[in-house]
């Protein structure tokens, strides 16, 4: 079995999201967008789009302060380019990756897991009265986790370096730090690298 096969029935999805992952990475996250902005133009798209990410029967007053919501912590991302948040901070041919390969911190608990910390999930540069959490987050926990989104956008490669531990002030990692050199054979400044398991490994 492929490891797509392997990922498709370790977190189903649907029928349809199976199949989409067999495609090329930079078609499904072209797919992906297209699918957000219809969504983010047009509030019944939206609707659709949180029924069919989230498998929940939400009625459409249920629906639009997710929406309105969805508009800000969109805009607060747009608004804010450094915080390595956006869509367009992915490599659009990269494999999906749901897992992070790096040092847990000695203190942090529950070993192997986020638990119920939710920073990567909302707009933490922001003022804490103007933070706005993401519109798929739910009582602790994603309501989208494993699908496509998650594996091949932002949430299932964070954190993924410096930057982010920063903004989000993860609690969780600790970052490996490794000498590289310059073209010139002259010592290059000392970088942050995070290793990450490549789901096609």
């Amino acid at each position: 079995m492929s490891k797509v096969a392997d990922l498709v029935s370790e977190r189903p999805h649907g029928w349809l999201q199976s199949c989409l992952r067999f495609l090329p990475p930079a078609f499904i996250r072209s797919l992906i967008v297209a699918d957000l902005t219809l969504a983010t133009c047009n509030p019944l798209w939206g609707w659709w789009l949180y029924r069919r990410w989230t498998d929940r029967s939400i009625t459409w007053r249920g629906y639009w302060p997710i929406y309105k919501r969805w508009l800000v912590f969109t805009w607060q991302h747009y608004r804010y380019g450094k915080s390595h948040a956006g869509l367009w901070a992915i490599a659009w041919r990269s494999p999906p990756m749901r897992h992070a390969r790096h040092s847990e911190r000695d203190d942090y608990q529950p070993k192997g897991s986020c638990g119920t910390c939710s920073n990567c999930c909302k707009t933490s540069w922001r003022p804490p009265a103007e933070q706005v959490a993401c519109p798929f987050l739910g009582e602790n926990h994603c309501m989208i986790y494993g699908g496509l989104f998650w594996d091949y956008f932002n949430c299932g490669r964070y954190p993924t370096g410096q930057p982010e531990l920063r903004v989000y002030a993860c609690p969780r990692f600790t970052i490996a730090q490794t000498d590289l050199r310059g073209g010139d054979g002259a010592h290059g400044a000392r970088h942050v690298r995070l290793v990450l398991r490549d789901l096609n490994e």
